[in-house]
């Protein structure tokens, strides 16, 4: 942030601050950091030399200690140092150097990143036949890999298509689920005011017969009462 608002004082602050952190921990991959921001600092105060001597340190630590990633960075960073100090030859060299390990070119976008510069260094440096060969390989290279990214883009697209139709598969399931549940309770509820009507329909009945036969037998004992009373008279 400091070297972007240009506080240089602040930089070199905060510079020496990390240094005292680093030097407890001189086998962290922070060093690279370090490295990186310590020589584009020496080279916004114009002092080159140490920029150089710098950047150099701190691509022979990512190569010490298998930083290939961090590696690479310094190393186009060095490379970036050179040609705006319009260092062509040396540049180009450096871009070369990284082109030729598989590691670094393995990776599309870094070879991308490596042709485009080589070709615009080579035709700052007059070698036109080069610079056009570098930019046919960037060429068929950039579209190779907008291709795979289209195909990838049509494939989260179709992945993305599959995983909403499941969802509603499974929505659509789970309502599905629902709606028989829900009709399983009604017809238990129904089933159940079925049978207690059933058994409400028994049970009046039952009292019906019931009272039926108490009224029958009143009647019986009624008529037997008032037979043995005709009889007591006459």
């Amino acid at each position: 942030t400091y070297l972007e608002t240009k506080d240089l004082k602040a930089v070199n602050n905060a510079l020496k601050n990390a240094d005292l952190y680093l030097a407890r921990i001189p086998e962290s991959q922070y060093n690279v950091v370090a490295y990186q921001q310590k020589s584009k600092y020496y080279n916004a105060i114009g002092n080159t030399k140490e920029a150089y001597v710098t950047i150099q340190k701190g691509i022979a630590f990512a190569k010490s200690m298998n930083l290939d990633y961090d590696y690479f960075t310094l190393s186009y960073e060095y490379y970036r140092l050179l040609k705006t100090d319009k260092k062509f030859n040396e540049a180009k060299t450096v871009l070369q150097n990284l082109l030729q390990e598989n590691k670094f070119s393995q990776r599309k976008l870094n070879k991308l990143v490596i042709l485009n510069e080589l070709s615009d260094v080579e035709k700052t440096l007059g070698n036109f036949e080069s610079a056009l060969s570098y930019n046919e390989q960037f060429q068929m290279l950039n579209d190779k890999v907008k291709k795979e990214n289209e195909k990838l883009q049509i494939f989260n697209l179709e992945s993305e298509f599959k995983t909403k139709e499941q969802q509603k598969s499974l929505q659509h399931l789970e309502s599905k689920n629902k709606q028989q549940k829900i009709i399983s309770i009604i017809s238990v509820i129904l089933l159940l005011v079925v049978i207690s009507f059933f058994v409400y329909a028994l049970k009046q009945r039952k009292k019906a017969n019931d009272q039926k036969l108490l009224t029958i037998q009143q009647q019986q004992k009624n008529e037997v009462e008032q037979a043995l009373y005709e009889g007591e008279i006459m």
